[in-house]
């Protein structure tokens, strides 16, 4: 059994899902992902 706390990310077209919770992430931050996110709590580049 394994435990993990999640988000539900809502996206600009109106599209929800779910995400791990990244630690430091609050009601109302914005996350965003792709190359050219800003580096910062719960944003996602690629390698």
């Amino acid at each position: 059994n394994r435990n993990a706390f999640i988000c539900l990310i809502k996206y600009t077209d109106g599209d929800k899902r779910y995400i791990l919770h990244p630690r430091g992430v609050g009601v109302g931050d914005i996350v965003t992902s792709g190359p050219d996110a800003s580096v910062s709590i719960g944003n996602a580049l690629p390698l």
